[in-house]
């Protein structure tokens, strides 16, 4: 074996050992805390402030609110009138 292919093999193993180790990382970070469980219907819900590694929620079509039952937003933009001296600078 040339000095070339045994470098060139024990970057391969390097690589492969980096990669390993990667997946070993990632796969002890998705376990899941039986404690806290799946949370449902209501308690589902939630925002930034009940958000953690790990935690699950399941909606269903059931936990959904019924078609208009809260009112619609609507962010619509508005134009007003150009101030006095203003104008537009051409580039």
């Amino acid at each position: 074996m040339t000095k070339q292919q045994a470098t060139r093999t024990m970057a391969t193993l390097r690589n492969l050992a980096v990669a390993a180790s990667s997946a070993a990382g990632l796969i002890g970070t998705m376990t899941f805390s039986a404690e806290d469980g799946v949370r449902t219907g209501s308690n589902a819900y939630g925002d930034w402030r009940t958000d953690a590694p790990g935690v699950m929620r399941e909606i269903t079509a059931a936990d959904m609110p019924a078609p208009f039952a809260s009112p619609s937003t609507a962010s619509r933009s508005a134009s007003n009138k150009r101030s006095l001296g203003c104008r537009l600078i051409k580039s």
